[in-house]
């Protein structure tokens, strides 16, 4: 039976593979911070999965894969999924680093040990999942694109040393593209539906309520229902990012008053054609601070919006 560690195995592209090697007979050792979601992989084949729950980015990977390389007697394929992206629009260092823990520090000990393993085993084959990222630089991303590209460089200098070596030691780095749209962009389409819904409310009940009752309202409401997740990703906000937030609350309360007292005034239909003028001020912001071009796609969006 073949034997394959796959690092980064709880979701997307890591369970996929684990899901695969089970059905090719594999057994298999998976590691990932999430433990409940490693369980079940557990689950559909318990006999041939072993688990531990474990954080790449803390430098302790040559523990993780001695120990998975104990139990399953040898392993002839070592896979590294792991990996963060993080936008980093303001350069910060504690971000960057973040990223770096993982995708360079955790990846390097993680092939050199695998690669060393290999070289006392005389063969084996190490797999690492990268990114298109690698090829081209990243202007609010710059840690995830530039450590991609030491990831695909790095293999491929492994790459001349199994050569030297004349040792069947395998290296693969695999560059997915696009990939299936994200939760977050689901979430951010039934926001667009949820608003829709709050824009008839506000319109029925202007017809009897001011302004600023409306506000009071969406204000009381939008408090009791964010209080719940509060609850559970409560994050203490720096100084600067509570003066952000108090900005956004103005501007906020200054643009929800306007909304409300034009639908009071007019019909919506009148009044939905100015919001497109978001995109107008969104690249302005976006080109004179953040220094952001808009791209092709961006254009051909904001053409069928207008038309």
């Amino acid at each position: 039976m073949k034997k394959a560690i796959i690092i980064g195995a709880s979701s997307g592209i890591g369970k996929g593979i684990s899901l695969e090697l089970l059905k090719k007979n594999y057994k298999i050792g998976i590691s990932a911070r999430r433990e409940g979601r490693l369980n079940d992989i557990k689950k559909i084949n318990p006999e041939n999965v072993i688990i531990k729950a474990f954080d790449s980015s803390t430098e302790k990977n040559d523990i993780l894969l001695d120990y998975f390389i104990k139990k399953l007697e040898g392993v002839d394929l070592i896979i590294y999924c792991s990996g963060i992206g993080i936008i980093n629009k303001e350069l910060d260092y504690n971000k960057e680093k973040k990223v770096n823990n993982l995708n360079v520090s955790g990846f390097t000990q993680v092939v050199t040990h695998a690669y060393n393993y290999f070289v006392k085993k005389g063969s084996g084959h190490i797999v690492n999942i990268s990114s298109i990222a690698s090829e081209i630089g990243n202007g609010i991303a710059p840690s995830y694109n530039a450590s991609k590209a030491f990831q695909a460089n790095y293999l491929q200098g492994l790459r001349f040393k199994s050569y030297k070596l004349k040792l069947p030691i395998f290296l693969t780095d695999v560059r997915p593209g696009f990939v299936d749209i994200s939760i977050g962009v689901y979430m951010a389409l039934f926001s667009s539906l949820l608003w829709s819904i709050v824009i008839i409310i506000t319109k029925k009940i202007s017809k009897d309520d001011s302004a600023i009752t409306i506000l009071s309202y969406q204000s009381v409401f939008m408090t009791v229902f964010c209080f719940f997740f509060v609850l559970f990703f409560w994050e203490t906000p720096s100084t600067k990012t509570i003066i952000y937030l108090i900005l956004s609350a103005l501007s906020g309360t200054v643009l929800h008053l306007a909304l409300n007292h034009a639908y009071k005034l007019v019909d919506v239909s009148m009044t939905q054609p100015y919001s497109f003028l978001n995109l107008v001020f969104a690249s302005i912001i976006g080109y004179f601070i953040f220094r952001e071009a808009p791209d092709l796609y961006t254009w051909i969006g904001a053409s069928i919006i207008f038309i």
